[in-house]
């Protein structure tokens, strides 16, 4: 058995869950591999926290008890429905529409200018942020591209 099986196996061996070939061959490999016998040994560690924690915290049962019973009465919780109308929906709709033609047509709008300004504009901003005596975007491009 190699460590990669034996790390697998390790929880099951503890739980003893292992049919008798696997847990005879993880028991050769205990025997022979350190790394494995520590990690064995770090498991039975959690383990152990994991009862002593087990131990010291208690369930209250009551809690749990009315818990039980209130997952497992039939009683049904009334949740308000508000029932939308077709005209209401599709007067909501009509009107998302709208608003996004509009949003749209200013978008628009401020980005073509009648007069060829834009352009202008949009290229100064360029040259703003890349001026072209000390970097240029478009140097390492070839003309294929």
């Amino acid at each position: 058995m190699k460590c990669k099986e034996s790390n697998i196996n390790l929880l099951s061996y503890l739980d003893g869950e292992l049919d008798r070939e696997k847990h005879d061959r993880l028991e050769q490999h205990l025997a022979s591999c350190e790394q494995c016998q520590k990690a064995l040994e770090n498991v039975k560690h959690i383990y152990t926290g994991i009862e002593q924690e087990k131990e010291e915290y208690q369930p209250n049962p009551y809690l749990a008890a009315k818990l039980w019973d209130a997952l497992h009465s039939k009683k049904s919780i009334n949740v308000p429905v508000i029932p939308l109308r077709r005209t209401t929906i599709v007067t909501i709709a009509a009107a998302g529409i709208a608003f996004g033609i509009a949003i749209g047509s200013l978008f628009s709008a401020s980005l073509s200018n009648a007069d060829g300004n834009t352009q202008n504009q949009w290229s100064q901003l360029a040259d703003e942020y890349f001026p072209s005596d000390v970097f240029s975007p478009y140097e390492n491009l070839d003309d294929n591209n």
